[in-house]
């Protein structure tokens, strides 16, 4: 309740699952009681702004188990649910030791019953894997989202810094065990990047291209600092293709694009 009182206003619960056996596998250290005692105890505590993040496409889960998680999360007075397949990442325990996910079939029929019953309660999905609901998108996404600037505070915390002069975007990541981080001397960076410019069109649309809205030209060269000339010939192949539609200052997914993001992201690469 001290930190309801802080300038905080907004928690976001790292829940993933209401089920016992998928939580064990994702090697979380909590339990299903725990992750609605930490949700109650939010609410119980007077924030009114309160995110759920759930996964789906968990091992061998069923569009009835992943639906049933999310009714687990739709019983609370939620605005803002963060609702995301499972990924492989590199480099991590499921990149060596993939867990045996749902095939393609079952994931389109998950993501199908999901949004519906999410629609059912109110939710909008304004972002590939975000749902509000009474305009409670949550902003600091949506900087993201638009490549914006951010500061990564703490230890394995991400960072992106656009320099006021140059114009030049860094990207940086602070060093991610805990006990290293705070042994540490300033800096506290594990690693900074600079992005080159061939780097951006890239970047920038892998980001903006994850909101359930046109993207604007004038902002990409407004984050970028690049002529919308500068992916002309990209914007016009993707539009052949029937990819994308478009309007002088404004693009948008088709359906058929939205089926390939990541397919019209890598569109951009090194354009």
């Amino acid at each position: 309740s001290a930190l309801s009182e802080t300038p905080i206003n907004r928690l976001s619960i790292g829940v993933q699952s209401f089920d016992a056996q998928q939580l064990q596998q994702l090697g979380r250290i909590h339990n299903p009681l725990q992750a609605h005692q930490a949700i109650q105890g939010a609410l119980d505590a007077g924030f009114k702004r309160i995110n759920i993040d759930l996964m789906h496409g968990l091992s061998h889960q069923t569009p009835q188990q992943a639906c049933h998680d999310l009714q687990q999360a739709l019983q609370y007075p939620l605005e803002h649910l963060s609702w995301y397949q499972l990924t492989i990442e590199p480099n991590t325990y499921f990149h060596h030791h993939p867990p045996p996910q749902p095939d393609h079939d079952t994931l389109f029929e998950i993501q199908q019953q999901g949004q519906a019953l999410l629609h059912q309660h109110g939710f909008n999905g304004y972002e590939i894997s975000a749902y509000e609901k009474n305009h409670q998108a949550c902003r600091h996404n949506i900087n993201y989202w638009e490549f914006g600037d951010y500061l990564g505070i703490g230890a394995g915390a991400h960072g992106k810094i656009t320099h006021s002069e140059t114009g030049s975007i860094f990207r940086y990541w602070n060093i991610k065990h805990p006990k290293r981080y705070l042994q540490a001397q300033a800096p506290y960076q594990q690693s900074l990047k600079t992005l080159h410019p061939d780097q951006l069109p890239e970047e920038y649309m892998m980001n903006a291209l994850r909101l359930k809205r046109p993207c604007s030209l004038a902002a990409f060269e407004e984050r970028t600092g690049l002529s919308r000339q500068h992916i002309e010939s990209t914007l016009q192949h993707l539009h052949q293709e029937q990819l994308i539609t478009r309007d002088p200052d404004k693009f948008s997914l088709t359906e058929l694009g939205e089926r390939f993001t990541d397919n019209v992201v890598m569109a951009f690469l090194n354009t």
